[in-house]
């Protein structure tokens, strides 16, 4: 019955971002954007809202949009500072590639509960309008304007005149057709190591900033080593992944790496609240670890 009115109100258009909440005792997601109307290239901030019973954690991995090409994310995902016990926020940066009414991307949720069991995430859809750079109906060139009919108006010494300044608006109305339109090409990303060098700018004392940092240091270093291997494993949990990784290491880096996720795991998970010199010695060794995944040559050493 539960599920019923659920589909039913999602078919009605009643059941969205705005006014998303805790169905039962299913954790549910859903997203915040203002405004809903938007241009093609457009950045614009969202958050993603996970609302649950307090009695567990969601963990969002970054790298969730890489299979759709339709999107640009502009920044990494950062954890909103709105969240609390029983709603965990993350703050998206986005530009779409495509017109149109757009649902924002939904993704595979779990809500891990303490004694380790896990509990799917309902996502809710939104959609948000998209205008292109054309206008309304307008999928062609418009035709050129305020030139006179070539007739009988018009002498044999003007026609040629007329002839050559109607192609060239034609030429101009094509040529902003087919390029225009085109979105900006997006400048490369940052590397995994220039956005963990960046993580060394944030503040490193307040809780909630020192958390997200180690949030964003171990997903940063997990896109970075299984981007080294061609490997994705984002299913795994930090200790088989380690267990995996740690044979292409050499065996100090693997050591660091081994200490980065645990120092990590009682920051996020267990309340622990470290000093911002911990803080920048976990960054340092970050980068250590990252630098020597790009030199698989000499992981025997």
């Amino acid at each position: 019955m539960i599920l019923a009115a659920i589909f039913l109100a999602l078919a009605q258009g009643r059941l969205d971002g705005d006014d998303a909440t805790l169905i039962g005792s299913s954790p549910t997601a859903h997203w915040e954007v203002e405004p809903r109307e938007l241009s093609v290239g457009e950045p614009f901030v969202a958050t993603l809202v996970v609302r649950h019973d307090g009695k567990g954690r969601v963990a969002l991995d970054p790298a969730l949009l890489d299979a759709d090409t339709s999107w640009l994310e502009l920044a990494p995902p950062r954890v909103d500072a709105a969240t609390n016990a029983t709603e965990s926020r993350w703050r998206f940066e986005f530009a779409s590639l495509e017109p149109g009414e757009r649902a924002l991307p939904s993704f595979d949720l779990e809500l891990a509960a303490t004694d380790g069991s896990k509990t799917k995430v309902l996502f809710l859809p939104l959609e948000v309008r998209f205008a292109g750079a054309l206008g309304a109906n307008e999928d062609e060139p418009r035709p050129a304007r305020d030139f006179r009919a070539v007739g009988e108006e018009a002498s044999s010494a003007q026609w040629p005149l007329f002839a050559s300044l109607a192609g060239l608006a034609v030429l101009a109305a094509w040529a902003y057709w087919r390029f225009a339109r085109r979105p900006a090409a997006a400048a490369p990303p940052p590397s995994a190591l220039d956005r963990l060098s960046g993580l060394e700018s944030r503040d490193l004392e307040a809780s909630e900033s020192v958390r997200a940092i180690h949030y964003e240091l171990t997903a940063l270093l997990r896109e970075h080593l299984d981007g080294a291997e061609g490997a994705r494993r984002r299913s795994l949990t930090d200790e088989e992944w380690l267990a995996l990784v740690s044979a292409g290491l050499p065996k100090q880096a693997a050591s660091e790496l081994g200490e980065i996720l645990r120092a990590s795991r009682e920051v996020k998970y267990g309340g622990a609240q470290p000093t911002q010199w911990a803080v920048r010695d976990t960054l340092a060794k970050s980068k250590r670890v990252a630098e020597a995944a790009a030199k698989p040559a000499e992981s025997a050493a």
